[in-house]
């Protein structure tokens, strides 16, 4: 009896679960400035019900700051519309890493607040949201144009009266520096959700293009008669699944 009761509970609960099922588009440009500043812009595209449906885009702008060599900030705003509302996202972020061999580790806490509108009063449930964010994120070179990564990101949910898990990322996923400048990134996400009124697990499926610009191009070399920009490209530090 026990053990049947335990199956029936889990089956309902197992049933009271929504899964979606996304795809993620994510176009990036970013600029190296001097004095170790970088600045970029991504638009990303979200649809679901298998390609058919619009969920949301967003534009991102963005400006990083690498302290040293394991240690880097960074700053960004987000504007983010849907077929239910658009939001407005302020994010901040410190990221320190250490990279042993052809291993990489890194560790990432962000805070972001969200508006679906600026006021000086909100309606109720619809007040600027705060969340706590925290990415780890191990990497490995395969090859100098090519690595893999694995990623987890719990998102706590906080006002001045309680503190909540709203979701985890978790996602694995593949870049390739195909071109000098150039990297495509091809990546999973598993996502459960607990703040609705129903679980959610959110199966993403998500493709990138960046391209990251230096702070100055090499000039055509004399008597080569080619461009030295099409020589191979050096291995590069990828941002992988830049989930902001």
């Amino acid at each position: 009896m026990l053990v049947y009761s335990a199956q029936a509970q889990e089956t309902s609960s197992a049933r009271n679960v929504e899964n979606s099922d996304q795809f993620w588009l994510q176009f990036q440009v970013s600029k190296e400035l001097p004095k170790n500043f970088t600045v970029g812009l991504q638009y990303r595209l979200k649809v679901e019900n298998q390609f058919s449906q619009f969920r949301s885009g967003g534009i991102y702008g963005y400006v990083s700051y690498k302290v040293n060599k394991y240690l880097s900030t960074q700053v960004l705003y987000k504007y983010y519309t849907s077929r239910f509302k658009d939001e407005h996202t302020f994010f901040a972020s410190l990221t320190t890493g250490y990279k042993y061999k052809d291993f990489k580790i890194s560790l990432r806490g962000a805070y972001q607040r969200t508006y679906e509108y600026f006021s000086d009063r909100y309606q109720p449930g619809h007040e600027p949201i705060n969340q706590w964010r925290n990415r780890l994120m191990l990497r490995y070179d395969v090859h100098k144009d090519w690595n893999v990564y694995i990623s987890a990101e719990p998102y706590l949910l906080f006002d001045a009266r309680s503190i909540m898990l709203q979701k985890i990322r978790a996602s694995t996923g593949v870049n390739w520096n195909f071109a000098k400048y150039s990297t495509v990134n091809l990546f999973y996400t598993f996502q459960p959700k607990f703040d609705g009124k129903r679980p959610e697990n959110e199966h993403i499926l998500g493709l990138s293009f960046e391209v990251d610009l230096p702070k100055k191009f090499k000039k055509k070399k004399k008597g080569k008669g080619k461009d030295s920009n099409t020589a191979p490209s050096p291995k590069q530090e990828s941002k992988p699944n830049t989930d902001f």
